[in-house]
């Protein structure tokens, strides 16, 4: 883990990557305007069905400046928490009420079994039932600490949203949230805001940070315009709020715990270049009312080192790419040695190599905080008879002081691959 880590660091940590082309190995910025969302899904397949999972590292510790981003080495921080994080994609490919996607959400118990009551009834039926019209995105993920202050708590989160297969408008969502790391420090703030609202219509109790402080839970429903936040008081853990808001009315947006999806989906992942997305965010729509967020990403080509260093999944999707045992020097087309940042001489890092499409995203506002990375793979997954297209490899995730002292960089890395939903 600390090997990948360390070859895509430059990347998340120099923001201007999503306003220029100055990132080694990366290639592609246009900013030309393409169109949106492709028609054929990249990951569309016979079984209509792909499972995802990585391995989560968090490393704290470093002395660097994001202001020096480009010269980081992860290997200067120290790993104080380590975890999994498993994304599901499930296209429904007959009538979603015979489903068992269907079934799922009716069984999901979120608020009382909203979805049940106020969407799954099949005399009133509130969903399309032609084939094909439905996609379910979801994902988990677990973070348990090995050092420091928070050692042997874990956190966990989980999500679904339920989208239309060919635009991926939101149909419904939900999400779980269950930060047993924030209980012990109320003055640590682990998802700060990102805006001041302009315009609060959400109830008057809400203001407080404590919601980003501890465990949530929302649901939106963009079919009946409902939107509801639901925390217990960090202070008061028996005192649990309800909020709910109602979502602006022809809001075309994408489900902010969907985003890797959307911008897998996306065309200017291939054509390289900028674009903004229009997000819904849940907890935002709570805290501050009806308000939709944008979501800035570039895309451009590149590299990435140190995939299934124990070579247990990669050789069965992926044809022509290469292994290395690490130490071997890394030379251009030329034959030459190829140095690093630093000037330092170059070596490859034990792993498969894979040319890749590098995207770095951050909201669109002031207080945007540091570029967020996904790295999907160029090369096709291969199934029987089937494939796969732009598998999500890597996604880094950076947390900085104001002064710009990284804080800590939590990266996940693929580290098993399924289309098969018997796995």
């Amino acid at each position: 883990m600390k090997k990948i880590i360390a070859a895509i660091a430059c990347i998340v940590l120099s923001s201007v990557f999503l306003f220029g082309c100055s990132i080694t190995d990366i290639t592609g910025c246009g900013g030309q305007s393409v169109a949106p969302i492709l028609t054929e899904k990249p990951w569309s397949n016979l079984s209509n069905y792909e499972k995802v999972t990585y391995t989560l590292e968090r490393r704290t510790g470093f002395k660097a400046n994001l202001s020096d981003g480009a010269n980081v080495t992860m290997d200067e921080g120290t790993v104080d928490a380590e975890g999994t994080y498993t994304m599901t994609t499930e296209t429904v490919a007959g009538n979603i009420y015979q489903s068992d996607v269907f079934k799922a959400l009716c069984d999901n118990t979120a608020f009382d079994s909203y979805f049940k009551n106020n969407l799954g009834s099949e005399t009133d039926k509130k969903l399309s039932s032609v084939p094909n019209t439905y996609t379910l995105f979801s994902w988990e993920y677990s973070l348990t600490y090995v050092a420091g202050e928070h050692s042997g708590k874990t956190d966990t989160m989980s999500a679904v949203v339920l989208m239309k297969t060919s635009s991926l408008m939101p149909v419904f969502s939900a999400k779980s949230v269950d930060m047993q790391s924030a209980k012990t420090d109320p003055d640590e703030v682990i998802a700060e805001p990102l805006n001041e609202p302009d315009d609060t219509t959400a109830a008057d109790d809400v203001s407080d940070k404590s919601v980003y402080d501890t465990s949530y839970d929302t649901l939106t429903d963009y079919i009946n315009r409902k939107n509801l936040l639901s925390y217990f008081d960090i202070n008061d853990t028996t005192k649990r709020t309800v909020v709910e808001t109602e979502i602006k009315k022809n809001l075309e947006a994408y489900d902010q715990d969907a985003l890797y999806a959307v911008i897998r989906s996306h065309s200017t992942i291939d054509a390289g270049g900028t674009t903004n997305l229009v997000i819904h965010n849940a907890v935002h729509d709570g805290l501050y009312g009806a308000k939709s967020r944008n979501i800035t990403f570039s895309s451009g080509a590149g590299t990435i080192e140190g995939v299934d260093v124990d070579k247990t999944f990669i050789d069965k999707f992926v044809d022509g790419i290469t292994y290395y045992e690490g130490g071997e020097e890394y030379l251009n087309s030329e034959g030459k040695q190829v140095n690093d940042s630093k000037g330092k001489p170059r070596f490859h890092v034990k792993g498969y190599e894979m040319v890749a499409y590098i995207v770095a995203y951050q909201a669109s506002d002031a207080n945007h905080g540091p570029a967020k990375s996904l790295v999907y793979a160029q090369p096709a997954f291969k199934g029987v008879g089937q494939s796969t297209n732009k598998v999500l490899l890597s996604f880094t995730e950076t947390d900085a002081a104001e002064n710009g002292v990284i804080k800590y960089v939590t990266v996940g890395t693929i580290s098993d691959y399924t289309m098969d939903k018997g796995d």
